[in-house]
Protein backbone atom coordinates (compact mmCIF):
# COMPACT_ATOMS: atom_id res chain seq x y z
CA UNK A 1 0.00 0.00 0.00
CA UNK A 2 2.77 2.46 0.92
CA UNK A 3 4.61 1.62 -2.30
CA UNK A 4 1.53 2.24 -4.44
CA UNK A 5 0.81 5.59 -2.75
CA UNK A 6 4.41 6.79 -2.87
CA UNK A 7 4.89 5.76 -6.50
CA UNK A 8 1.51 6.65 -8.00
CA UNK A 9 2.70 9.98 -9.43
CA UNK A 10 5.58 8.23 -11.21
CA UNK A 11 3.61 5.57 -13.10
CA UNK A 12 4.66 5.73 -16.76
CA UNK A 13 6.48 3.59 -19.31
CA UNK A 14 10.11 3.04 -18.37
CA UNK A 15 9.47 3.04 -14.61
CA UNK A 16 8.84 -0.05 -12.55
CA UNK A 17 8.57 -0.91 -8.87
CA UNK A 18 9.07 -4.26 -7.16
CA UNK A 19 8.54 -5.33 -3.55
CA UNK A 20 10.66 -8.17 -2.13
CA UNK A 21 10.24 -9.67 1.33
CA UNK A 22 12.77 -12.42 2.04
CA UNK A 23 11.64 -13.43 5.51
CA UNK A 24 8.51 -12.90 7.56
CA UNK A 25 8.92 -9.61 9.39
CA UNK A 26 9.36 -9.84 13.13
CA UNK A 27 6.86 -8.27 15.46
CA UNK A 28 7.64 -4.60 15.84
CA UNK A 29 5.93 -2.50 18.44
CA UNK A 30 5.91 0.69 16.40
CA UNK A 31 3.38 3.09 14.95
CA UNK A 32 2.75 1.35 11.60
CA UNK A 33 0.68 4.25 10.28
CA UNK A 34 3.70 6.51 10.86
CA UNK A 35 6.07 4.00 9.22
CA UNK A 36 3.72 3.71 6.23
CA UNK A 37 3.85 7.49 5.72
CA UNK A 38 7.65 7.48 6.01
CA UNK A 39 7.93 4.67 3.44
CA UNK A 40 5.54 6.55 1.11
CA UNK A 41 7.67 9.70 1.29
CA UNK A 42 10.83 7.71 0.71
CA UNK A 43 9.37 5.83 -2.29
CA UNK A 44 8.42 9.22 -3.74
CA UNK A 45 12.00 10.44 -3.23
CA UNK A 46 13.46 7.21 -4.66
CA UNK A 47 11.44 7.83 -7.84
CA UNK A 48 12.28 11.54 -7.91
CA UNK A 49 16.04 10.94 -7.95
CA UNK A 50 15.71 8.81 -11.08
CA UNK A 51 16.44 10.60 -14.36
CA UNK A 52 13.54 11.39 -16.74
CA UNK A 53 14.49 8.34 -18.84
CA UNK A 54 13.19 6.17 -16.01
CA UNK A 55 14.50 3.30 -13.99
CA UNK A 56 13.39 0.91 -11.31
CA UNK A 57 12.58 1.23 -7.62
CA UNK A 58 12.99 -1.94 -5.58
CA UNK A 59 11.69 -2.22 -2.02
CA UNK A 60 13.19 -5.01 0.08
CA UNK A 61 12.48 -5.98 3.66
CA UNK A 62 14.46 -8.40 5.74
CA UNK A 63 15.26 -9.45 9.29
CA UNK A 64 18.94 -9.66 10.09
CA UNK A 65 20.85 -10.83 13.13
CA UNK A 66 20.23 -13.55 15.66
CA UNK A 67 18.02 -13.86 18.71
CA UNK A 68 17.95 -10.67 20.79
CA UNK A 69 20.05 -8.72 18.26
CA UNK A 70 17.58 -8.80 15.36
CA UNK A 71 17.05 -5.77 13.14
CA UNK A 72 14.27 -5.26 10.60
CA UNK A 73 15.54 -3.43 7.52
CA UNK A 74 13.56 -1.83 4.73
CA UNK A 75 15.68 -0.88 1.73
CA UNK A 76 14.28 1.31 -1.02
CA UNK A 77 16.63 1.21 -4.00
CA UNK A 78 16.70 3.38 -7.12
CA UNK A 79 18.30 1.87 -10.24
CA UNK A 80 18.81 3.68 -13.53
CA UNK A 81 20.49 3.04 -16.86
CA UNK A 82 22.02 6.52 -16.72
CA UNK A 83 24.02 8.01 -13.82
CA UNK A 84 22.08 9.38 -10.85
CA UNK A 85 22.78 13.09 -10.41
CA UNK A 86 22.41 13.16 -6.64
CA UNK A 87 24.91 13.44 -3.82
CA UNK A 88 24.35 11.61 -0.56
CA UNK A 89 24.71 14.63 1.73
CA UNK A 90 22.67 16.94 -0.50
CA UNK A 91 19.50 14.91 0.01
CA UNK A 92 19.24 15.73 3.71
CA UNK A 93 19.46 19.52 3.34
CA UNK A 94 16.01 21.01 4.08
CA UNK A 95 15.81 22.95 0.80
CA UNK A 96 17.44 20.37 -1.48
CA UNK A 97 15.98 20.34 -4.96
CA UNK A 98 16.77 17.19 -6.98
CA UNK A 99 15.59 16.84 -10.60
CA UNK A 100 13.18 19.73 -10.03
CA UNK A 101 11.64 18.24 -6.86
CA UNK A 102 11.91 19.64 -3.34
CA UNK A 103 12.98 16.50 -1.47
CA UNK A 104 15.15 17.73 1.36
CA UNK A 105 12.55 18.70 3.94
CA UNK A 106 10.60 15.50 3.38
CA UNK A 107 13.71 13.39 3.98
CA UNK A 108 14.75 15.42 7.03
CA UNK A 109 11.29 14.78 8.51
CA UNK A 110 11.61 11.05 7.79
CA UNK A 111 15.07 11.03 9.41
CA UNK A 112 13.81 12.79 12.54
CA UNK A 113 10.73 10.57 12.84
CA UNK A 114 12.81 7.39 12.50
CA UNK A 115 15.20 8.68 15.17
CA UNK A 116 12.23 9.36 17.47
CA UNK A 117 11.19 5.72 16.95
CA UNK A 118 14.77 4.71 17.89
CA UNK A 119 15.59 3.54 14.40
CA UNK A 120 18.08 4.57 11.75
CA UNK A 121 17.53 6.06 8.29
CA UNK A 122 20.17 6.74 5.66
CA UNK A 123 20.88 7.09 1.96
CA UNK A 124 23.92 5.72 0.19
CA UNK A 125 24.88 5.74 -3.46
CA UNK A 126 25.70 2.14 -4.23
CA UNK A 127 27.18 3.01 -7.61
CA UNK A 128 26.92 5.59 -10.38
CA UNK A 129 23.56 4.16 -11.43
CA UNK A 130 21.97 3.30 -8.10
CA UNK A 131 21.26 4.49 -4.59
CA UNK A 132 19.58 3.02 -1.52
CA UNK A 133 17.48 4.49 1.27
CA UNK A 134 17.62 2.22 4.34
CA UNK A 135 15.40 2.03 7.43
CA UNK A 136 16.61 -0.11 10.35
CA UNK A 137 14.63 -0.91 13.51
CA UNK A 138 15.68 -3.16 16.40
CA UNK A 139 13.29 -5.99 17.12
CA UNK A 140 12.09 -6.50 20.66
CA UNK A 141 12.27 -10.27 21.15
CA UNK A 142 9.97 -11.81 23.75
Amino acid sequence: EAVQEGGREWERPGRTARVLCYTPLAELKLDWQCITKMVQRTVFCANAILPPEGGEVIIESNVRGIRAQQVVTICIQSHSETPLSVEEKALFCPFACINGHQLGLSLVLVQQTVARLQGQFSFQKTGMYSGCFTFAFRVSVK
